[in-house]
């Protein structure tokens, strides 16, 4: 079930982020994402919310 979470998880941000920052969203991003813990990719989900640039969300 903590996989299905973080697959889950992981597909929600990349669309997030595809979304608000288009081609900002580069595949060095995505491979981050793929290998991030379910903790860091809620965290990095909560900040695309209030992030003004990409890099505010993978510092």
């Amino acid at each position: 079930m903590q996989q299905g979470m973080q697959q889950g998880e992981v597909a929600v941000l990349h669309r997030l982020l595809q979304t608000k920052f288009g081609e900002k969203f580069t595949d060095t991003y995505r491979q981050r994402i793929d290998k991030a813990n379910i903790n860091t990719l809620l965290d990095w989900s909560e900040q695309v919310l209030s992030a003004q640039s990409i890099d505010e969300i993978f510092r």
